[in-house]
C-alpha cells in the first residue's frame, strides 16, 4: 500500500512512501526525516472513477506511543492505558493486561 504522511518541525512537508502497513510507513517516513514529527497519515488509493489518479483512503491518527517499545499506537490499534497524573500507554504487543485491565482501542 502507499501512504501519505504530513511531517512537520519548523517547516511542513508531505511525503509519500510505499509500505505494507501504516506503522511501517510512519516509521520509514520519520526515520528518513530526522527532526520531523507526524500526527497521522492517510492511505492513498486509486480513484475508481479516474484510473491513474490517487485519492485519500483510510486516515490514521497517532494516538500515543508505547512506553515500552516506542511504537506508535494508531487509530484502531489495541493498547493498554493507565490513567493518572502521568498516563502510561503500552501497545498490545508489549502487553499490560490483568484480570481487571482490558485493552482499549485507539
Amino acid at each position: 500500500m502507499k501512504y501519505e504522511i504530513p511531517l512537520y518541525r519548523t517547516e511542513t512537508k508531505t511525503i509519500a512512501v510505499y509500505a505494507a502497513t501504516p506503522h511501517e510507513a510512519l516509521k520509514m517516513a520519520l526515520d528518513g526525516n530526522p527532526g520531523f514529527r507526524a500526527d497521522g497519515l492517510s492511505e492513498l488509493i486509486e480513484d475508481p472513477d479516474e484510473p491513474g489518479m490517487e485519492i485519500g483512503g483510510e486516515d490514521f491518527s497517532c494516538e500515543c506511543q508505547c512506553e515500552s517499545c516506542d511504537a506508535f499506537i494508531l487509530t484502531g490499534d489495541k493498547f493498554f492505558q493507565w490513567s493518572g497524573d502521568d498516563a502510561v500507554a503500552t501497545c498490545e504487543k508489549c502487553g499490560g493486561a490483568d484480570e481487571t485491565h482490558e485493552p482499549s482501542i485507539a
